[in-house]
This record gives structure tokens, sequence and C-alpha cells, in this order.
């Protein structure tokens, strides 16, 4: 006797909703697992406490011994699973066959949490071995409703257009579903949806071919054949991990098929050249297919994948190692530790969404716009955004590279370290890109100027491989408007000079809507822009934001799972003015690093009086106020004094240097760095900046006035120049490295640069480098002057000394001319000297 199984309804449902879930009603469905790897999953009935199902399953013959019954919430991300059962086949024929059951649903913990009513039935012979030929010649996982069984038809060996945009079609009907089940999973989605966009387009484009090329045709024979897995994603992904990151990897391969394609029929980013240019296609089309056919068998056994995307050609291991020493010669950014493109936050999952597909889509789709500009006021998200973009290109083999220009960092966004960095990401990026700049690096180029190098070591090297890619790659540049060089070059570097690279190379920029930029920009026929506006959505955003760190604030400290109310989460969301910065800002300060009692800090919070023109600067008051004893002079004085030298450094300073260059006691900065966690990013030992610009913004503008830790810019500024001269003063000596032959060239001495860090400290190296910097910030007067040329008079060949063993010997006429600059604009200089 073969049986079937009825899953009827549910009842007397306890719901312990998650935050996000707050005021909702669940969602629910069933699913039956029978110990012999057969699942069987009802349909999600929506927003009911007593869901009906009466759905039927038969069971397996011989009939399995045991049965668990799991019921899920069916919710954003990962669904939840709320209850269980176990209960014996046996037990429930003897209960009652062909009557209904009602089986109690139990917690992790034992505790009842409802009721599920099902039944068995008995089934004819007939039908028994109708369900056995059935079994055999299907997948044994029952696919979700609504989605075909008949697996994406395989195009071998056609050559048909129509044919092909037929299989094509099915590959798209495939992908739209895992797109699908994507939206509940932030992590898949962004990928899936952009290789569906892509496909779309080369879909589009087969359609109106009459014959299929037979590469073609091969790569979407493999695609046909991986996809047929589609019909079991949405309940595969949803309950295992390990299949989940194969889908992801699969997804990867398949965008860069769509790219491959599509350049190969003359629609990419080498226009209609292409098929007779892209050198190695057949090969590269058999990498790709081969890999497309390992990953469906991957899928199939429910494994991981372990390897990355197919890449193209790679270098043997010599060849490498002499690429590595001459790309060893770019000058790169030193990221000071935490500080870099690699600590910096990505959007929330799920958050942001429809602004990152749109960027992700311009950078993919071949058009004129090379650049694509986001602009947006201060705390509006611009960094999250970039953040995210780029490791969403960084997860398809596509960034070139990442850069993040702050305010006080003058050497990140210094024009030549800029075109050597994105050099040096290109080259990481494609082996051949590698081979071209490094042929030109052979040629001693780093001592010309900027127009030279970016022809010779940008412009021909891309150019020349430019049929070996399929593109795009990208690079992205977060704060432009935060650069120091860019009203001087940089500015002319982006718009000019990277408009002229292959199409192939994509720009993504982000900066405040800043005047200059703006002129630039809108003046410039390859930018697209897109003004990101507080809408909406980045209310809802933000309020997805506060709910995620509340739970946290909340777990962390362990408080009661009901804190705080709904109705304080809204008024948090409204107190934002959708801003991501005043959000996050307000929450570091309620319970980040070194806070203690959120629950009295969010009242704190609460009953400050916000402004909306004025939050953002009220909510970093009242960070500062609770952060000490303002009415303690000292500690006026010495907060006050780390704050200026944090807002006005040329680069971030560790704790340390800032207590030697403003000569407190050691450890004086780290103690009161220990209470400014809500608005400065440090760490012991490490360097410390602001957690965003606008902060630096707020401390040096009118509402600070009359605030205890108000200072003047310029009377600050001058401290820190008068400073570094009074550590070159004590510091600066012949031979400070104590070389034992001064005859000998830098490049003869083993181990120079060693030597030297272990002789110069941290302090005396800013003030050498930045002393000239610091004078264009205030007025120079006669106490300045002095100090000027007893400088120049006495200690002016040590100071060399220092940037000859850095190798920055070429900065001081640069470091000189601003001396002289903002010496010459000073009243009197030349009749007082």
């Amino acid at each position: 006797m073969a049986l079937t199984l009825f899953v009827h309804s549910a009842s007397d449902l306890i719901w312990k909703p998650s935050w996000r879930d707050f005021g909702k009603s669940p969602s629910l469905y069933v699913t039956v697992h029978d110990r012999k790897d057969h699942v069987f999953k009802t349909r999600v009935v929506k927003a009911n406490f007593e869901p009906t199902w009466n759905e039927s399953f038969d069971l397996t013959w011989p009939p399995p011994s045991m049965l668990t019954f799991r019921l899920f919430h069916d919710a954003p991300g990962l669904d939840v699973r709320i209850a269980e059962a176990e209960i014996s086949v046996g037990a429930l024929e003897q209960s009652s066959l062909n009557e209904d059951v009602w089986i109690d649903m139990k917690a992790p913990m034992d505790e009842v949490l409802g009721r599920l009513c099902v039944s068995l039935r008995a089934i004819t012979g007939d039908k028994a071995v109708e369900q056995m030929s059935e079994q055999a010649s299907r997948f044994e996982l029952r696919p979700p409703v609504g989605v075909t069984l008949d697996p994406v038809a395989t195009v071998e060996g056609l050559s048909s257009g129509a044919k092909l945009s037929d299989a094509l079609s099915g590959v798209l009907s495939a992908l739209e579903n895992i797109v699908k089940v994507g939206d509940e999973l932030a992590k898949i989605h962004p990928y899936a949806n952009a290789a569906w966009k892509v496909l779309t387009s080369v879909y589009k484009i087969v359609q109106n071919q009459r014959e299929a090329d037979e590469k073609v045709v091969k790569l979407v024979d493999a695609m046909t054949k991986l996809y047929s897995f589609a019909k079991e994603v949405d309940f595969v992904v949803k309950n295992s991990k390990a299949v989940e990151e194969t889908v992801l990897r699969i997804i990867m391969q398949t965008m860069e098929c769509a790219l491959l394609i599509r350049e190969y029929l003359g629609h990419g980013f080498m226009g209609r050249i292409a098929q007779t240019s892209i050198l190695g296609a057949g090969q590269r089309i058999d990498q790709l297919a081969a890999e497309l056919l390992r990953l469906k068998d991957e899928f199939d056994r429910g494994l991981a994948v372990q390897t990355s995307v197919v890449s193209a050609q790679i270098l043997d291991t010599v060849e490498k190692l002499k690429n590595s020493l001459l790309l060893s010669d770019l000058r790169l950014p030193t990221h000071p530790s935490g500080l870099g493109p690699s600590t910096r936050r990505e959007c929330l999952p799920g958050t942001r969404s429809e602004i990152i597909e749109h960027i992700t889509h311009l950078l993919t789709t071949p058009s004129e716009a090379q650049i694509v500009w986001l602009s947006g006021v201060a705390g509006s998200g611009k960094t999250t955004i970039a953040t995210s973009v780029s490791e969403y290109f960084r997860g398809l083999g596509r960034l070139g590279t990442f850069l993040c220009f702050t305010r006080n960092d003058l050497d990140g966004s210094d024009p030549i370290l800029v075109l050597h960095t994105i050099a040096y990401g290109l080259a990481k990026a494609h082996p051949n890109i590698e081979q071209a700049i490094c042929q030109a690096l052979s040629r001693n180029l780093l001592e010309a100027p900027l127009d030279k190098q970016f022809q010779e070591l940008l412009f021909r090297p891309l150019e020349s491989v430019k049929h070996h890619l399929i593109g795009p790659f990208i690079i992205v540049i977060d704060g432009l408007d935060e650069s120091a060089h860019w009203l001087d070059s940089l500015g002319n570097l982006i718009a000019n000079f990277f408009t002229k690279l292959p199409a192939a190379f994509r720009f993504f920029v982000t900066s405040r809507p800043h005047f200059e930029v703006a002129k630039v920009f809108r003046h410039t026929a390859a930018v697209q822009e897109r003004s990101l506006d507080i809408t909406t959505e980045d209310r809802n955003d933000i309020s997805l934001y506060i709910r995620d760190r509340l739970t946290t604030i909340r777990q962390h400290h362990g408080l009661s799972h009901t804190w705080p109310e709904e109705q304080i989460v809204r008024q948090l969301v409204d107190l934002s003015g959708n801003l991501f910065i005043w959000a996050a800002t307000a929450l570091d300060f309620v319970g980040g690093r070194n806070s203690f009692q959120p629950r009295k800090r969010l009242q704190k919070l609460l009953e400050t009086p916000f402004r909306a023109a004025t939050n953002l600067a009220q909510l970093y008051s009242l960070a500062l106020q609770c952060a000490g004893n303002w009415n303690d002079s000292n500690f006026k004085e010495t907060a006050t004094a780390v704050l200026t030298a944090i807002a006005l450094a040329k680069v971030p300073m560790t704790d340390s240097t800032i207590d030697a260059i403003l000569g407190l006691d050691a450890g004086t900065a780290a103690d009161v760095l220990e209470h400014l966690g809500s608005v400065v990013h440090w760490s012991t030992g490490q360097r410390a900046q602001t957690l965003h610009a606008s902060f630096g913004d707020f401390l040096m503008g009118p509402y600070c006035a009359n605030n205890p830790w108000s200072f003047t810019v310029a009377k600050a500024a001058k401290t820190l120049a008068l400073a570094c001269f009074a550590v070159m003063q004590k510091h600066l000596r012949f031979n400070i490295c104590q070389l034992p032959d001064s005859h000998l060239l830098n490049s003869e001495v083993p181990g120079l640069l060693e030597t030297m860090e272990s002789h110069v400290s941290p302090v005396l190296m800013y003030a050498t480098r930045f002393w000239g910097a610091h004078l264009g910030d205030f007025e120079l007067d006669d106490e300045i002057l002095v100090f000027l040329r007893s400088f120049l008079s006495d200690k002016f060949l040590f100071w060399l000394e220092v940037l000859s063993v850095r190798q920055e010997m070429a900065s001081a006429a640069g470091i000189l001319r601003l001396a002289q600059k903002y010496t010459l604009v000073s009243a009197g200089f030349e009749a007082r000297t």
C-alpha cells in the first residue's frame, strides 16, 4: 500500500518576530523531510496566523520510517525557522489512517509554539507504480511553484540564429528565477541582476541574426546545460550555504560569458571590429565552456566552488617575478593602518539597491560616457556606495583600483601617485595589461612630467592590448572633492586624459556637488552624472540600518529584545533627515567602541532638541559634550589641542606622534582619543582620523563658536607650523642615519630605508615633509619668520639629507616654492630679511 501525505493547516501559533518583522503577521510554509533526502515544500501563505495549505505529497515506496515537519516564516534575507516536529509514519498510521492528526510544533528549547494538522491516505497500486516511474526520471527535489520542470533545451550542433535565441531565452528565464531568489538573498542579487541585464542585451542582438556563429553556439550550449539546475534553486539556495556560494560563482561566470559574447558579436566596448580583432577568442570560449560544465558538476554534487572565475593566459613564473620588480618602482599610496579601502564599510545588504544597480548597469553598458559621476551632499552615503560598487567589481575580477581621497592626506591625491596606483591596479587585473605596462616601465619613465607618464604608462600600453581584453575594467575614485590637488591638476587628469583611454576602461567617481568639480564634469561629454538625492528609498534603507545597529548594541550589552520601542526607532529615522552619517554617528554615540550605558545615551540623544537645518552639527556637539568634563581646564585645553591636530594635520598622525608634535606627555593623546570613538576613527598605536569629512567642517565652522572645544583655525595652524620648526631644530643633525661612508650613493647603502626609519622618528618625518604646507593656513608674522630664517640658516642641508634618504628629493623644490609663495605675500618680508 502506497501513501500520500496531506499538510492541511496550522493553528495556536506563538509568533516571536525579529526586529525586521515588528508589527507584521508571519508568512508561513512547511517543509517535510523523510530521511531519504526527499524534501517537500508547501506554498507560502502570506500574513496569516492560521494558514491553510491543503497540499499533498506522494511518499516514496517503501514509505519512510520517520517524517520531520518544519514551519518557516518567509522573511527578507534568510527564512526563519519557527518550530518543528518529528513523528514516525507508523505512529501516523496507527493514530488514524485517512483521518486528520494534530502535531505539536516545538522550538529548539522544547517550547510548544503551535500545532500542525496533517493526515496520511492510502493510494492504489496503479498510482504507486506511476509514482515510482516518475521518481526514476526526475531530480528528487520538488521544484518551486510556478517553475517549469523542463530543463533548458540544449543547442548543441545547431547553427540557426532563431534556435540560438530560443536557447538564450531559456537561459534568461532560468536566470530570472535566480534574480527573484536573489531578491531575498542580498549577496546574490546584485550579481544575478547585472548578469541578467547583460545577457538580455545579448539576446536582443542574437534575435536579429539569421545565422549563429559556431563559437557562440558552443558557449551557449554549455550555458543551457548548466542552467538546467535553476528549476531547483529557489528551495536549495535558501537552505544550503554551500550551494548558495556555488550559485554565486555560476552567476559571476555567466557575466563573463555574456560580456564575451556581446564583445564577440560586435556590440561591446570595442564596437563592430571586435569579431575579427579579439585575439584568442576561440581559446577563451573553450575555457569558459569547460568552466561552466565543471560548475554544473559541482552544483550537482552540492559542493562549493573553490576556484575563481576563469581568466586569460597565465604568465610563467620567471616573467611574473621580473614584472613584480618593475611594478615595485611605481609610487603607491601608503594607507595608514585602519584607514585604507579595505576598512571602508559597504552598504548594509539589501540597502541602496536601486542606486548600486543603476551604477553597475552604466559601468557595464557600452556608451560614450566613460566616467560615471555620483554627486551628493555630505553624509548621504557616497563612500559606502563607492565601496559596495568596488567590491562588486572586485568579485567579478574587474576592479582596476579603488582610490579613496581624504582631506588631510596630501600624499594620497598626488596626481603622479594616482596615475601610478591606477597603472599598478590594472596591471594586477589582467596579465596582458601587466606585460604592456612593465614594458613601458623598463624605459625609465618615472621622472617624466605627468602628461608624458600618462601617454607612456597608461595610454599606449592599454591601446596596444585592447584587442586582448573583454571589458569593462573599473576604476573607482571616492571623495574627489577632498583631494588637495583637485583644482590644479587632478581634475584635468580625469576629465581630459582618462577619457582618451580605450572604452573598456570605465571610471566611477564620487564627490560633493562642488562648484569646481561640477564646472569641469558638466562640460565633459564623456561624463554621466547621477545625483544622490535624499529619497523615500533612503529613508527605508536608513530604517534597516538603524534597526540592524540597534540589534547589535542590544546583543552586545545583553539588553531586552524589546529595547528600544518601535516608536523610538521611528523617531531616530525621522531625526536622521535621511542622512546615513547622522544615523552612523548617533549609533556610535549610543553603543560604539568604549561607550557605556546605551539606555542612558539613547535617552540623552532623544532629549536633544534637534533642528532640521543643523541636526548633524547638534549631534556632533552632543557627542563632544559627553566625551569628557569640559569644565576641567586641563581636559579642555588638551582635548582641544588633540582635535586641532586631527583636523589640520596634512596626513593622519598616531597618538604618539600627536603627543610629540604638541609637546604632551606620552599617552595623553590616547587618553583623549579613548573618549572620542563616536567621531574619530582610532585605536591604540594607529593613526587618528575623523570618521567623516563633515566633522572636520563642523570643527572649523561657525557652529562651534563659543563651545569649549572651539578653536581659531589660523592660531591652531600657526601652532602646528611652529611645532614643526621646533621638532626640526631639535632633532635634525649631520649624518642623522649614522652612515659609515658619506661617499656612497644611496642605492649603494644596504638597508638604507630601514636604517632611516630607526633613526628618524615619525614626528620628525612629519615635520620635514609638511612644514611648508602648514605655512599656507595662516598669515605669517614676525615670530614665524624668525623660525623660518633660523631653519634655513642652520638646518637646511640636514633637512635635504632626510629627504634624500627617503628618496623624496623631488618634493624639496615643491616645499620651498610653497614657502616662497606664502612668505612673499607677507607684507615687508623682503625688507625684514
